[in-house]
């Protein structure tokens, strides 16, 4: 594995179509070597690095099933005009929509919905706890009738 912040290696890079991906190249003494990196863009030469993926379709399917907001891509502007340390930016990144992709295809409950769960309880002065750890039947109740009171005609039993 090569140490990509010693002097002895020659960084060059270059753009394939429209930003991304960009192909780094790595010379040494002995060889050569080619590294792909997909997702990373800049707009120039001397502008920092940003993070852009498209979203699948499949994604955008399901955001628009869930009534959220179905952007083309997401980017993010990674605040750094290294190169070395934007491919370990770009990494992290990837791997975070992959698990989101993940999360959102299984129907798992991702991370932002438990967080608003958690203060849509909150809001209405009842605990996030496990269903194995409650004991009384009442929170629930007291959680419907809080929502009773915020609609205009009762709930329908």
């Amino acid at each position: 594995m090569f140490n990509l912040t010693e002097k002895r290696y020659h960084l060059q890079y270059h753009f394939d179509k429209v930003g991304y991906p960009v192909k780094f190249k790595f010379n040494t003494n002995h060889a050569s070597i080619v590294m792909k990196v997909r997702y990373m863009w800049r707009k120039s030469d001397t502008s920092p690095w940003y993070y852009r993926r498209k979203l699948p379709d499949d994604i955008k399917a399901i955001l628009k099933q869930r009534g959220e907001p179905t952007p083309v891509s997401r980017v993010k502007a990674l605040r750094t005009h290294s190169d070395v340390l934007a491919v370990k930016l770009v990494g992290r990144e990837t791997r975070k929509d992959d698990e989101y992709f993940y999360q959102l295809r299984e129907g798992i409950a991702t991370s932002k919905a438990l967080k608003l769960a958690e203060r849509q309880l909150n809001d209405h002065g009842l605990k996030l706890a496990p269903a194995s750890a409650q004991t009384a039947p009442i929170d629930l109740d007291l959680y419907y009738d809080k929502l009773q009171e915020m609609v205009e005609s009762p709930l329908v039993n």
